[in-house]
């Protein structure tokens, strides 16, 4: 694997700020949101809290299908009034023709309060968006592996200073790309190895290699 440098070592500011956030990880066990167009509850009062649409008969039988029973807002400590204005607020999106359609949820203590849907599937021909459509989400991903690495971390499963190679071997041979050509690339041992960190700040070096020009990304292209 030949990758760029990473950035250096979490300076003092940024291992406070990952000891502060600690607490607020919790955010994640209390709410989960889970949403095809990231909605993120920080915690009931911050949304002022609320009951949106209904969920539909088909939204019921699709919370049992994953595992989630059912259950009323104030049942798990969460405002049917703040999460009422989840819909109307993101339908603005969908209204203003900024977004096509957004399905979301919100669940807490393992029981889903809220499953609903705004906008299109498909606009041209007007058919609204469903609970159970399939999304191609591409970055959306980064949400939930976000939330359950802050998990992993409260648990202290994983440590953010730790090097990537601790859980997948192959990191431990990674060379930086110095220069020249993709052909003949001039290579050398990183400085340090790549953390945790790295991956979720976007400073590990990585590229997709499928939409760049960079000798780099042609090397990853001749690997594949």
């Amino acid at each position: 694997m030949r990758l760029p440098e990473p950035d250096q070592p979490m300076s003092p500011s940024i291992r406070r700020q990952a000891r502060a956030s600690r607490g607020a990880v919790r955010t994640f066990d209390a709410i989960a949101v889970v949403a095809t167009v990231c909605v993120t509850v920080v915690g009931a009062s911050a949304l002022g809290c609320a009951g949106a649409r209904r969920a539909t008969p088909n939204a019921a039988r699709e919370a049992v299908a994953v595992g989630l029973p059912r259950a009323r807002p104030d049942e798990v400590g969460l405002s049917a009034d703040a999460l009422a204005r989840i819909a109307p607020t993101l339908r603005a999106y969908t209204e203003s023709a900024r977004l096509p359609g957004i399905v979301f949820a919100v669940a807490r203590h393992g029981k889903l309060v809220q499953l609903d849907a705004v906008g299109w599937m498909d606009i041209a021909q007007r058919t609204p968006m469903r609970t159970d459509a399939v999304f191609r989400i591409y970055s959306m991903t980064k949400a939930v592996t976000g939330a359950a690495v802050a998990q992993l971390i409260e648990r202290g499963k994983i440590r953010l200073d730790d090097p990537v190679s601790k859980y997948i071997p192959a990191f431990a041979t990674v060379r930086v790309y110095v220069g020249g050509p993709a052909a003949k690339p001039t290579l050398r041992t990183p400085t340090r190895p790549i953390t945790i960190v790295d991956l979720l700040t976007h400073s590990a070096g990585l590229t997709y290699g499928a939409f760049g020009n960079s000798p780099v990304d042609s090397i990853y292209r001749a690997a594949d």
